[in-house]
């Protein structure tokens, strides 16, 4: 027989048993939506059977998102599940958090212009100040199952310049006039590096410029760029491209070169290519390399681009160029080879023009007047210089 005083105590225990279980499941459902968040965005691609070139390594069955990696020895074949878990190896390429919310930049203070750098005249102040800052459509990059996929939430690419792929994923990317592309650094916190090497490979890009800073040398590893190469391993995608590093990369003071091979396995446009990746690895945002060791590695850049025109179609051959937000370096980088090219035909170069129209084709570009004095100490330099420059 139970008292009255037991009564509380039976209450207690059914509310618990009841309560417990439903909290899990609620708790669960929240992170399974979560983990799909953009799923209604995009069409998944069914899973692959995705197979070795090795004889000895044996089909390893992926989902759409993962990559295999195969390691010298042949011997190992790796799927990287970027998606469920996490390493506790600080050190490790793939210690990567679960997906947060792109931060937004601090606005700049109204005296940001009065912060100028030594040497800066009004005369270029008031270049800066008149620079526009467009207000176009920005209709895929702005849907919310595409949010993660921006580092900042004030550099979007916008719609009628962005860089599609045929998959119908989305890609933070902008198609720059001269064949170039602009984009941000690929994200630890998702799965950009196929997404990366999928708009390389449909893009025909011959060239990669990074201008992010080494990865040492930054104190929040989240933010900075996700490895992308394939050192020392094989990387074969679900989309049929296989990436590898054969040969020995060259370092230098001011920059690393890397050979990438490519190869398509599947759909319609099947072959092999080489792409050249150069890394500016010392170039942290607002400290950029010296102007005349900077002009000799664009010049070097320049060089290998007009001397690889690999597509005869004349469609190809397109530079990709990446920082941060894909915005500033990137921009004052792009804008800096454009007046290269207008010196060497023999025109007048105008900076405040050049940064004008990027401006209109990427958001925030040369973002900085730091930068945008940075572009015109550059091209004065190599217009002074333009002798030596054209030995």
């Amino acid at each position: 027989m139970v008292s009255e005083e037991d009564e509380p105590n039976i209450g207690l225990i059914v509310g618990l048993s009841l309560g417990i279980p439903l909290f899990l499941i609620v708790l669960g459902l929240l992170f399974y939506f979560r983990r799909q968040i953009g799923a209604f965005c995009r069409k998944e691609a069914p899973a692959k059977d995705i197979e070795f070139k090795d004889d000895n390594l044996s089909k390893v069955e992926s989902s759409p998102s993962h990559k295999i990696e195969s390691y010298p020895s042949g011997n190992i074949a790796q799927v990287d599940h970027r998606d469920t878990q996490m390493s506790t190896d600080a050190d490790s390429q793939y210690e990567i958090p679960l997906p947060t919310p792109p931060p937004q930049r601090p606005p700049k203070p109204e005296s940001y212009t009065d912060a100028r750098p030594p040497g800066v005249s009004k005369e270029i102040i008031d270049e800066y100040n008149r620079l526009p800052k467009p207000t176009k459509k920005t209709t895929e990059a702005s849907k919310p199952c595409n949010k993660f996929q921006n580092r900042y939430a004030d550099v979007l690419p916008f719609e009628e310049n962005r860089v599609k792929l045929k998959s119908g994923e989305y890609i933070n990317a902008s198609h720059i006039d001269g064949g170039f592309i602009a984009t941000q650094d690929p994200q630890q916190t998702t799965e950009d590096d196929e997404l990366f090497w999928s708009m390389v490979w449909e893009h025909q890009v011959s060239i990669i410029v990074r201008l992010s800073a080494d990865d040492k040398n930054l104190g929040n590893k989240q933010m900075g760029c996700a490895p992308y190469l394939p050192l020392d391993r094989r990387w074969v995608f679900n989309n049929g491209i296989e990436a590898s590093v054969k040969e020995k990369r060259q370092e230098e003071t001011t920059h690393t070169t890397t050979t990438v091979f490519l190869e398509k396995t599947e759909g319609d446009d099947i072959g092999k290519r080489q792409v050249v990746h150069y890394h500016l690895k010392n170039w942290n945002e607002g400290n950029p390399p010296e102007p005349m060791n900077f002009l000799k590695v664009l010049k070097t850049i320049r060089e290998r681009k007009f001397s690889s025109m690999l597509y005869e179609n004349g469609d190809g051959n397109r530079v990709l160029v990446h920082c941060g937000a894909g915005a500033n370096r990137s921009g004052g980088f792009i804008a800096v080879w454009k007046l290269m090219d207008d010196v060497d035909q023999n025109q007048k170069p105008n900076v405040f023009a050049t940064v004008e129209k990027l401006r209109h084709q990427r958001m925030l570009a040369v973002q900085t007047l730091s930068m945008y004095y940075y572009v015109h100490k550059c091209i004065d330099l190599y217009v002074e210089n333009k002798k030596i420059f054209s030995e």
